[in-house]
């Protein structure tokens, strides 16, 4: 039990910890991973659509 919490207090994981290049290329690229999900969804529904309607 004391091991347990011995070792969480040495990991700290958060974003606290990350420093601000981290931090902005993290933001970047889940706004890109956000937009391009977005994107097949959209496309990939469009496709159903116009398969549905012919």
């Amino acid at each position: 039990m004391m091991a347990d919490t011995e070792s969480r207090n040495h990991v700290s994981i958060g974003s606290n910890d990350m420093d601000q290049e981290s931090q902005t290329f993290w933001n970047g690229f889940t706004r890109f991973l956000v937009i391009t999900v977005i994107s097949v969804v959209v496309i990939l529904l469009l496709i159903a659509a116009f398969t549905v309607w012919s």
